[in-house]
């Protein structure tokens, strides 16, 4: 346990849970003095973490703050860089901000950058319960230090990923996740271009390769698969291939990538710009939700978009709308469930317990 105020220092080293009745006590000691020495306090309780850092572990800091950082590098950027660092440790880092007084952007940046969770909890009695569910997502980690590499044949072109961060070389697309938990079911995604003008026969081959380590033996598990992309003209034979669960992520993330556009145009006081935007989501939605028969699932994202379009205007509300939006994003782009995402994540579209 570190706590930071003007500087940071470890209240309880890494330990055994032996005494909890002591440990607690030493918990309830803590008051709040001074400043925020944000990024102190995460760089010292990875310090910490460093000290059993091996492959049977699995090696995250939890970051709880309700204000924001003013001693030492305060910059979403500059703790964005401090995640990245950590995750090349393969140490993640989950954000907790608590109230309206935290900066959104910087716990977000931090935690996305690490492969870590942010959650925004409005109320502190919220705490034990999100507590116990980053606890008990470490307690059944399945796989870490997850490699995936596709490469696309030489006719086709990756135009760009969509939610999860990786790097783009020529034909080929890199992805680092630091774990995935039992149940969970992550994956990647990417938008590919094929000019159909070119050879009868055009190179349309992908190759996946994906490398992990499985934390019960140590032991590094690979597998690799290849699939031929095959062109038809015929639009019977398109409407049969559409796998209506990759609509349905493609549809968030790419809703995910505009609603901070939304949000970054609010907060330059471009109201009506912002409104567009929410708008423009709310109808891509609409008019996929029909056209492939995902009312119901996307039903919720829907709803939260034209609500948020109207919360533009709602100074008064607006930063806590504004965390909501960012944890949400920040959700839809690293915690993802494959087919139910839009339920999930859009958790405060209806308020109606009937179709909760």
């Amino acid at each position: 346990v570190v706590t930071y105020s003007d500087s940071a220092s470890v209240l309880i080293p890494a330990t055994k849970v032996r005494d909890k009745a002591g440990l607690i006590r030493r918990i309830q000691s803590i008051r709040s003095n001074g400043s925020t020495a944000l990024f102190a306090g995460v760089s010292k309780g990875a310090a910490e973490v460093r000290k059993f850092r091996n492959h049977e572990r699995i090696n995250r800091v939890i970051l709880l703050s309700d204000g924001l950082a003013n001693r030492g590098p305060s910059s979403p950027q500059e703790l964005g860089q401090l995640g990245r660092a950590l995750a090349r440790e393969r140490i993640s880092v989950s954000t907790l901000g608590i109230g309206l007084g935290y900066n959104e952007d910087l716990m977000t940046k931090l935690a996305y950058n690490s492969d870590g969770n942010h959650v925004f909890i409005e109320h502190s009695t919220e705490l034990a319960d999100i507590f116990n569910q980053e606890l008990g997502e470490l307690f059944s980690i399945i796989a870490k230090d997850i490699r995936i590499r596709i490469q696309v044949g030489k006719d086709m072109e990756i135009v760009r990923l969509l939610g999860r961060k990786g790097e783009i070389r020529g034909n080929t697309a890199s992805f680092i996740m630091n774990q995935v938990a039992s149940q969970q079911n992550k994956y990647v995604m990417l938008e590919i271009r094929h000019d159909p003008s070119l050879a009868r026969n055009p190179d349309l081959t992908t190759t996946v390769e994906v490398d992990y380590l499985n934390p019960f033996n140590s032991t590094r598990v690979q597998s690799s698969m290849k699939h031929r992309f095959d062109r038809v003209s015929d639009p019977s034979l398109v409407e049969k291939s559409v796998n209506k669960d990759v609509i349905q992520e493609a549809t968030l993330q790419i809703s995910a990538i505009n609603t901070e556009k939304a949000v970054q145009l609010r907060d330059e006081g471009k109201l009506e710009e912002a409104e567009e935007v929410f708008e423009l989501n709310a109808f891509i939605i609409d008019e996929t939700a029909k056209r492939y028969d995902l009312e119901d699932a996307l039903e919720p994202a829907y709803t939260s978009n034209v609500a948020d379009a109207k919360a533009v205007y709602d100074d008064e509300n607006w930063e806590a709308k504004r965390k909501q939006l960012r944890e949400e994003q920040s959700t839809i782009q690293t915690k993802q469930a494959v087919g139910s995402s839009s339920n999930r994540y859009f958790k405060r579209s209806d308020p109606d317990p009937e179709k909760d």
